[in-house]
């Protein structure tokens, strides 16, 4: 017999460098991975709201809100891992996926780097969404 060791030794914790939104329609978690966090400089207690491009409505953004406009946004909080920060909303997922076709309960997208200004505001584009497919092995 010849056996592989796995452990924490020779076993990386994979944390993500791309900035990520994962997203589940299920129980409504929007959760920005730490990169998303560092690029919007999000803080807990800190407000954001979603944007759809009414002319074209594969286009969602995200932005971060500040002084008076933060009271109408999802207030933000850290998980128990503090490597990522998060908000819940069903409804939300649901009309963003619904605008993407998308039918799966779970999916991950990108984050642009860099930002559209639109009247002194910083939009960062949701892109490249990825849907996470149920494992057939997962009974086994």
């Amino acid at each position: 017999m010849k056996l592989k060791e796995f452990n924490v030794a020779n076993t990386i914790t994979r944390i993500l460098t791309t900035p990520t939104l994962s997203i589940n329609t299920k129980s409504g978690v929007f959760n920005f991975n730490q990169a998303a966090g560092e690029l919007l400089n999000l803080k807990e207690g800190d407000s954001i709201q979603l944007l759809q491009d009414e002319e074209n409505p594969d286009c969602w953004y995200v932005e971060k809100l500040t002084g008076k406009e933060a009271s109408k946004g999802f207030k933000l909080r850290y998980k128990s891992t503090k490597y990522g920060i998060s908000f819940n909303n069903t409804t939300l997922a649901r009309q963003l996926f619904d605008s993407l076709c998308i039918t799966a309960e779970h999916a991950k997208a990108h984050i642009a780097k860099s930002a559209t200004v639109l009247e002194k505001r910083e939009l960062y584009g949701i892109t490249h969404f990825v849907v996470k497919e149920e494992r057939e092995d997962a009974d086994n």
